[in-house]
């Protein structure tokens, strides 16, 4: 048995032990992290890794986890788009498209919909970003809609 193992002192107590109970423990854990964080506080990780720049590996494993939690989270789908977009951002449109298909209500659809004019602007296609944005606008509106329309004109004038 595996007392016997570790009454031995034998190191293969602990593989047996692992091998056993290992994935059980992990579940344990795991359930243990999901409850104890809320939305609110799992969006204010994964800004906080967003603005220091130097957490990579844990800002992707935040906001793996934090989706994993709470997977119809608008604000943290728009944190997976800009953490997709800053390598790819056709994929970042292409994971925003995909979540709105699940989304019914137009003010969240419009956040998801701004932040994918924001991935165009930041990818220079700022004629599709300002059409992207007006069409923002026949839903909500608010200052950093305008903003974004604003700075669209301007690139687009340049």
């Amino acid at each position: 048995s595996i007392l016997d193992l570790y009454f031995k002192r034998d190191q293969l107590a602990i593989e047996e032990t692992s091998k056993k109970y290992g994935k059980y423990c992990n579940t344990i854990s795991y359930n243990i992290l999901f409850d104890f964080y809320d939305a609110e506080e799992w969006l204010d990780i994964i800004d906080y890794f967003f603005l220091e720049g130097d957490y990579d590996e844990l800002l992707v494993k935040a906001v793996q986890l934090a989706l994993l939690q709470y997977p119809k989270n608008e604000d943290l789908i728009v944190r997976k788009a800009e953490l997709i977009s800053r390598e790819d951002h056709k994929e970042a449109l292409l994971y925003l498209l995909n979540e709105k298909k699940e989304i019914n209500d137009k003010k969240k659809l419009t956040l998801l919909a701004y932040q994918g004019a924001q991935i165009l602007s930041k990818a220079g296609n700022h004629k599709n970003a300002l059409k992207t944005a007006l069409d923002c606008l026949k839903h909500e509106e608010n200052e950093y809609l305008l903003n974004l329309i604003a700075q669209q004109y301007i690139k687009l004038k340049e």
